[in-house]
């Protein structure tokens, strides 16, 4: 493995709804992630979705037990990455919006973490469901080193933000689920009200930066 070129890295999982601005590498809100990470000394990586989801294996199959191809390749691939970059597992930031933030909360950094070589820093925007079936049942000493800030807005991603038809589904409602129950398993997780417009108006880049702040 080369030197150590930057301070870690940081990988964002695109939402459900694919393609996208971010989730093109050449949009320009893909291109302010970077600058944000790289400010901060951090490498940035685009991990784009071969569906329009990470965490479901398909459209008609959303339970949390099964655990879509897409995600379980993400468990091989962010290690291989951080050795291609250069940093240690252990220096991963892992950044996910909607769908993005429940690959996080309902699989990423709930079970199987062998792939963080002891600890990763997570950040979930508009939504981080929590895994009402299964427990967190990663390593104690994982879950403490693993800080996670949820990153969602009580007046912009309420109740019926995501869907045309207003369901009743709330993103900073999961939010809100997930960081209480991330904290009762032991996380260091916190609640960050952003105030962002709607759904798919977050100030990505900001977000980044506060987090890499936050957790150095």
């Amino acid at each position: 493995m080369g030197a150590v070129v930057a301070a870690g890295l940081v990988v964002y999982l695109h939402g459900d709804n694919k393609p996208s601005e971010t989730s093109t590498p050449g949009g320009t809100q893909v291109a302010a992630m970077a600058k944000a990470a790289t400010a901060a000394g951090y490498a940035f990586a685009l991990a784009v979705s071969p569906t329009s989801t990470w965490w479901m294996r398909g459209t008609a199959d959303q339970s949390v037990r099964t655990v879509a191809p897409q995600t379980a390749a993400l468990r091989s691939f962010l290690p291989a990455l951080a050795a291609e970059v250069g940093v240690r597992a252990s220096e991963l930031v892992i950044v996910g919006h909607s769908g993005g933030a429940e690959a996080i909360t309902l699989h990423l950094a709930r079970t199987g973490v062998a792939w963080a070589g002891g600890r990763a820093r997570f950040v979930a925007i508009g939504g981080g469901t929590p895994n009402a079936s299964h427990i967190i049942d990663t390593p104690a000493a994982f879950r403490a080193a693993s800080p996670i800030l949820f990153a969602g807005s009580s007046t912009g991603d309420g109740v019926g933000a995501t869907t045309a038809a207003g369901g009743a589904w709330s993103a900073w409602r999961s939010a809100q689920r997930g960081v209480a129950a991330y904290r009762r398993a032991g996380h260091k997780a916190r609640l960050w009200d952003t105030g962002a417009p709607s759904h798919n108006s977050y100030d990505f880049a900001g977000i980044i930066a506060q987090a890499l702040k936050e957790m150095p």
